[in-house]
């Protein structure tokens, strides 16, 4: 194929017919067309969510892998909404006030601001799970704060700013 290529020889030995010129081309079957074609695929909205910030944004994007049967990071807060994407497996995601729930392969996940994160684990004892995870916060601020529980509740023991919708 490289010979072929760089050969001065033609690649084929017919001789060329018309004159027509690549741009003369694309300019007529687009007006054959009636114009440009019209997209055959939609992008789905996975997530839509209307969130307040400050000004500036820091915007983190984390992988976060947990092997099989990994506990996530122990209860905690962001300074900001969270937005994630499982990229692999499954998540065993569970915010204060809310149910656990299980994301799985390409579902889609949203922490509002304030919420007490309390897990996000691997249920699986066989595959690895891998989401993406992108945190509003603010510059020089860390990404995760702990929560210390009050026994026996999932209720924070400084319940100053709790609220998850």
């Amino acid at each position: 194929m490289f010979a072929a290529f760089s050969s001065t020889e033609p690649l084929n030995p017919a001789p060329a017919v018309g004159k027509q010129t690549w741009d003369e081309f694309v300019r007529y079957w687009y007006h054959k067309q009636d114009g440009y074609p019209t997209p055959q695929a939609q992008v789905p909205v996975l997530l839509e969510e209307t969130v307040q910030v400050h000004d500036p944004v820091q915007v983190s994007v984390l992988t976060v892998t947990l092997e099989p049967g990994a506990q996530g990071a122990p209860p905690h807060r962001h300074p900001g909404p969270v937005f994630g994407f499982v990229v692999e497996g499954d998540i065993l995601f569970e915010m204060r006030g809310h149910a656990p729930r299980t994301y799985k392969q390409g579902e889609v996940f949203y922490e509002p601001y304030g919420c007490v994160h309390l897990l996000a684990n691997n249920p699986s004892p066989f595959s690895r799970a891998i989401f993406v995870a992108i945190l509003l916060g603010e510059p020089g601020q860390p990404i995760l704060t702990p929560v210390q529980l009050q026994a026996g509740t999932n209720d924070p023991v400084d319940d100053t700013q709790s609220s998850c919708h």
